[in-house]
């Protein structure tokens, strides 16, 4: 995340920016992104549940590739979810329950 936010301050510098350049919002945990975290490893994918962990897609789901990264958005990481998004309690026992703000 800090290089793509450092990519994104020069492009934005340079006055060659798109529509939503270095903006940093998360990921919900059902979306495939390609990218690595904080410390280096995949970010995975495992939509909140335990049979997904692990689950590294190597490919970007359409909505980050298509939409997302398109105009520049930078992924903070990904957010906590009910498992499978099945849930509308959203308690989930692998992560946690989600805390809405």
């Amino acid at each position: 995340m800090l290089e793509d936010s450092y990519k994104a301050e020069e492009i934005y510098s340079y006055g060659q920016y798109r529509g939503l350049e270095g903006i940093p919002i998360g990921v919900k945990d059902n979306i495939d992104i390609a990218e690595r975290g904080i410390q280096g490893m995949e970010v995975s994918t495992t939509a909140g549940t335990s049979s997904l962990i692990g689950h590294n897609p190597g490919f970007e789901g359409m909505i980050w590739h298509d939409y997302m990264r398109k105009y520049g958005v930078i992924s903070a990481g990904k957010t906590n979810m009910s498992e499978l998004g099945l849930g509308t309690a959203s308690k989930n026992a692998l992560h946690g329950t989600p805390l809405n703000p």
